[in-house]
C-alpha cells in the first residue's frame, strides 16, 4: 500500500505517507508522519500488523511556547495607576517562574 493522507487532528495538521522501500536489502513498508502545523501537544501511535501479529510505538509530542506576559489594565499605565503583571509559561517546559 502506498498513499498520502492529510488530516487535522486534535488541533495539529498532520500528513501521513506510506510506501514500500528496500532498506538493508530487505523490502520494507515505510510510514512517515509529518506534522505541518503543530498547535497542541499530542500522543501519536504507530501500529504495524501482519499475519504474525502486531507491534506498536507510542510517541509523546510536546509543543512548547515561550513566556506570555499580560498587563492589566491593558492600556498604557500612568503614574500612580494600579497595575497587574501576569507571566504564564508552559508547564512542560518551565517548572518555576520567578519575579525579580
Amino acid at each position: 500500500n502506498t498513499g498520502k493522507t492529510s488530516v487535522t487532528k486534535s488541533g495539529n495538521c498532520v500528513e501521513a505517507e506510506t510506501h514500500q522501500d528496500v532498506i538493508d536489502e530487505k523490502r520494507k513498508t515505510v510510514s512517515s508522519l509529518l506534522i505541518r502545523i503543530a498547535n497542541v501537544s499530542a500522543v501519536y501511535r504507530c501500529l504495524a500488523t501482519n499475519k504474525a501479529g502486531e507491534d506498536e510505538r507510542v510517541i509523546p509530542f510536546h509543543v512548547t511556547r515561550g513566556l506570555e506576559i499580560n498587563l492589566q489594565p491593558s492600556n498604557t499605565p500612568t503614574e500612580k495607576d494600579h497595575v497587574s503583571l501576569q507571566c504564564m509559561a508552559d508547564s512542560l517546559t518551565f517548572e518555576n517562574i520567578v519575579w525579580f
